[in-house]
């Protein structure tokens, strides 16, 4: 089958990015033939030997008007050329099946934000992707609820499959290894250590966080920070056992040398580190507001309904006394793996909910 997957931009760098690399590889792999259409990719093209890219340039065209002229872009080409499935990831119109990651009403209001011109220009963008498509797969069931309250989608038009994930490179470590991780990562055996990965730390829950770890035994605990560079440390009333850790490139070791990983976020509409860390064994804490939390049980981690210093600090507690042994095979146990998640996709063209 040949199957058009589209996204803006075709590299390394966030959830959606790295989605596609697993659409293109789980497709691929099934034996569909695999085209990407984009507007920006690295160099050397990624995973030339799985997919063709159809690439366009806008190198003259300003960056606010790039979605607009990607959309139109994109629907000439699916006209010309005659594909299967097409799958879309950010807004494009008119494609079998819309991927929903995150919807920008809700952004805005879990941060409390006035809409600029840009965001109303990408919410239109976004509804008429959402309106138009055949199916819109939500990642989440709190996705989907704001699809159907935020954007009027009929129930029927939304289905839910939760994204996947690497169970090659995800899994538990055995104890030796576990040891030498926490070694590589200078951790302390005696210390009840807290994970929290973050490119955007306002929106990841940072700021509560490393207050909560004021509030207990330093002797006790720790916090790793993995991602972007956090300024919040370099203040004199940061915790003194919070460390930055930079980018890491093997999340895998990490997860298994660390003993929680917290995502206490004002607004995460999936939150696939929660999953990442639960297939390495460690329990998480999690706010209500990640879309994750549809899949943790009580013995994987903790939800917290409100985000304060004092709950996270309570939660983190309360894992150091009680800890939790985790659902083994985590992603396999709940249907997360990519084979899975491609066959779901699939199963919606068979059964004629797409055209």
């Amino acid at each position: 089958m040949r199957i058009a997957l589209i996204h803006n931009q075709f590299i390394r760098a966030g959830g959606m990015e790295r989605y596609l690399f697993d659409l293109v590889n789980g497709f691929a792999d099934a034996g569909h033939d695999v085209t990407v259409i984009c507007y920006k990719v690295d160099a050397p093209p990624l995973l030339s030997d799985k997919c063709q890219t159809i690439r366009y340039d806008y190198a003259l065209v300003p960056k606010p008007l790039r979605r607009y002229a990607f959309d139109r872009s994109v629907r000439k080409t699916l006209r010309e050329h005659k594909f299967d499935l097409t799958i879309a990831l950010p807004e494009i119109q008119n494609v079998d099946i819309a991927i929903c990651g995150g919807t920008h009403r809700a952004y805005l209001s879990y941060l409390n934000l006035n809409p600029s011109q840009l965001d109303k220009a990408q919410i239109r963008l976004e509804t008429k992707s959402y309106s138009t498509a055949t199916t819109t797969v939500a990642h989440s069931p709190m996705l989907k609820e704001e699809l159907e309250h935020l954007y009027q989608l009929p129930e029927s038009q939304v289905k839910v499959i939760f994204p996947p994930t690497d169970t090659k490179t995800f899994h538990i470590a055995s104890e030796p290894e576990r040891s030498n991780y926490r070694k590589q990562y200078g951790i302390h055996e005696n210390k009840t250590t807290i994970l929290l990965c973050s490119t955007g730390h306002q929106r990841k829950g940072l700021v509560p966080l490393l207050v909560a770890l004021t509030l207990l035994p330093s002797d006790q605990y720790e916090l790793l920070i993995a991602g972007r560079q956090v300024d919040e440390l370099s203040k004199p009333s940061a915790p003194k056992n919070a460390r930055a850790l930079g980018y890491v490139t093997n999340m895998a070791e990490l997860y298994n040398a660390v003993d929680i990983t917290a995502l206490p976020a004002l607004y995460e509409p999936f939150g696939l580190v929660a999953i990442e860390s639960l297939q390495c064994g460690a329990p998480v804490i999690l706010s209500s507001a990640v879309g994750a939390g549809a899949l943790v049980s009580k013995e994987d981690g903790i939800i917290l309904e409100q985000v304060t210093p004092q709950t996270i600090a309570g939660a983190l507690a309360n894992l150091r006394r009680h800890p939790r042994t985790v659902t083994p095979d985590f992603a396999a146990t709940h249907g997360l793996a990519l084979p899975d998640h491609i066959q779901a996709l699939l199963n919606l063209h068979k059964q004629k909910n797409i055209r």
